[in-house]
């Protein structure tokens, strides 16, 4: 059977071709099916587009694109859809891109995928876009998968993101990437992670964080290790922590450091914690530094244990107190003299005793004095006998 136009059009309305009721469209070539009007493709009827040879559309003008229906342009044959100039899709609104079916999605070429706007890709429903293939998702541009959607994002399947570039992912919005599933960031290969800038590390949350793997972990630049925020810090599961280098823990925040639990700061080992800075440990509360393991408090410089707080001093377990080694010892402020409690006073050796300096026993008080043994008492030195004379 002819298949017919019906366009209750007069017969010179087709640019010069005459167009009947029983007009037959299936054998028009590209020059014929372009020069019907915007109207006239708009009225086609969908067995009427299902007739048309894929060569038909090849000169089809933007405006001519975006007069075919939604019903029609969902049963476009592979071919034909296959047939449309990169710059025919990119003619395309975004809600006809929404009529296309999956199957019909999946179809598309790598060109075409990379002719699609942002605005077009955003018009995609979810189904549409886990029907992508990994093929067509790394043909996506940078300035294109930059719109899409925080529902989009979370609807990649796992496969979709591995398959990401690196200068896609650079270019994905902070939104997009807290969007992520916590098992998407967990196949990020360690060149993808590297590709994150600090704004999009900030914007991962606690549990994308706590999904990163050891390996992801230790790849992290001290750029990103910069970028944690003490809640993401917190997040850290151990494993991770011990993967992290000596440059890396000293290039995080003394600020996120606070966010480490006790447990966290038990997990590391000596050597990370021979690496913190000064300011880092100046952050510690009382409760981390209690966390510190006694074997690694006593490797602590003494720079690093003149850098913790008074209040961080006075959390100080008598188990670690009695670690201190007799140099710790000498380098204690008088400031942080005072916080030690008494009941870790009396427990010092009298070798740890005689290693106090004159300026920090100046920071004993009183009852600090009076808790002391007669042994502590004849252990100091003569200085810091007059000190405390003072």
């Amino acid at each position: 059977m002819a298949t017919s136009v019906s366009l209750n059009l007069n017969t010179t309305s087709g640019g010069g071709t005459t167009f009947g009721s029983g007009t037959d469209v299936s054998g028009y070539t590209a020059n014929q099916l372009a020069s019907l009007t915007v109207k006239q493709i708009a009225n086609l009827s969908t067995s009427q587009v299902s007739a048309l040879s894929a060569s038909a559309f090849t000169n089809l003008s933007s405006p001519q694109i975006q007069a075919f229906t939604a019903s029609n342009l969902a049963v476009l044959s592979t071919e034909q859809l296959t047939s449309l100039s990169t710059s025919q899709v990119s003619a395309l609104t975004a809600n006809q891109v929404k009529a296309f079916t999956t199957s019909q999605v999946a179809a598309l070429t790598s060109d075409q995928i990379a002719a699609v706007s942002g605005t077009q890709l955003a018009g995609f429903n979810v189904s549409q876009v886990q029907s992508l293939s990994t093929s067509q998702i790394q043909s996506i541009t940078n300035s294109a998968i930059k719109l899409l959607t925080v529902d989009q994002m979370f609807g990649l399947i796992t496969s979709q993101i591995a398959a990401l570039g690196t200068s896609q992912l650079a270019a994905l919005q902070a939104k997009q990437i807290a969007a992520m599933e916590t098992t998407d960031v967990a196949v990020l290969s360690t060149s993808q992670l590297s590709a994150l800038s600090a704004t999009q590390v900030q914007a991962l949350k606690t549990a994308q964080v706590a999904a990163l793997t050891t390996e992801q972990a230790g790849s992290l630049s001290t750029a990103q290790v910069a970028a944690l925020s003490s809640a993401q810090v917190a997040a850290i599961e151990t494993a991770d922590l011990a993967q992290l280098s000596s440059n890396q823990l000293q290039a995080m925040a003394a600020n996120a450091l606070k966010g480490m639990s006790a447990g966290q700061l038990t997990s590391l080992s000596t050597s990370q914690v021979q690496s913190l800075t000064a300011t880092q440990v100046a952050a510690l509360s009382a409760t981390q530094a209690a966390g510190i393991e006694t074997a690694d408090l006593a490797v602590m410089s003494s720079t690093q244990l003149q850098a913790l707080s008074a209040k961080a001093v006075a959390g100080l377990t008598t188990a670690q107190v009695e670690k201190l080694t007799t140099g710790q010892v000498a380098a204690i402020t008088s400031a942080q003299i005072k916080a030690i409690e008494t009941t870790d006073l009396a427990k010092l050796t009298t070798t740890q005793v005689q290693a106090l300096s004159a300026a920090g026993v100046k920071g004993f008080s009183t009852e600090q004095v009076s808790k002391l043994s007669n042994d502590q008492l004849k252990a100091l030195s003569t200085s810091a006998v007059a000190a405390l004379s003072e």
